[in-house]
């Protein structure tokens, strides 16, 4: 009964070890980073964002505007992503073209988010529960990670 009782727990151990190792190989062969767009020279060559602004104190609902090269979209939308201090999704939506989006030129977007503020209750707008991230990623109908961008716009909760 032991010899049976080790056999199992070192075929068990053998066998979370290969998962183990065979996940990370293939995150490592499959998965690449998603590419972030950090310096504001870069940003202002794809996006620009005219509202909210970086640490802009925000509320539902959040109206989102600004210009991003025809590239970012697809079927004249990109996703937007809210998130909390701790990178908790509160919402997601998408933004949409307001004018013709097949043109390597900047085109106008705008969309609108809804959401629950996250942040706690009786707490100073400096308190770590009051910060968030509005993530804009381009529009990847492919669904290469190679062809992914994303931006991330600091804003606060009311």
């Amino acid at each position: 009964m032991l010899k049976k009782i080790i056999i199992f727990i070192i075929t068990s151990v053998t066998l979370l070890i290969l998962l183990f190792l065979s996940r990370s190989y293939l995150e490592k062969l499959y998965f690449k980073p998603q590419k972030e767009i950090k310096t504001e020279k870069e940003i202002s060559k794809t996006i620009i964002i005219e509202s909210p602004k970086a640490n802009d104190v925000i509320d539902s609902p959040l109206i989102i505007k600004g210009k991003a090269k025809g590239n970012w979209f697809f079927e004249a939308t990109f996703p937007v992503t809210l998130v909390d201090w701790d990178g908790k999704i509160i919402t997601e939506s998408y933004v949409e073209a307001k004018d013709n989006w097949m043109t390597e030129d900047f085109v106008t977007f705008e969309g609108k988010l809804e959401f629950k503020n996250p942040s706690f209750p009786n707490t100073d707008i400096n308190h770590f529960s009051h910060r968030g991230t509005l993530i804009f990623r381009n529009s990847n109908p492919s669904g290469l990670l190679e062809n992914q961008y994303y931006f991330e716009l600091p804003i606060r909760f009311k």
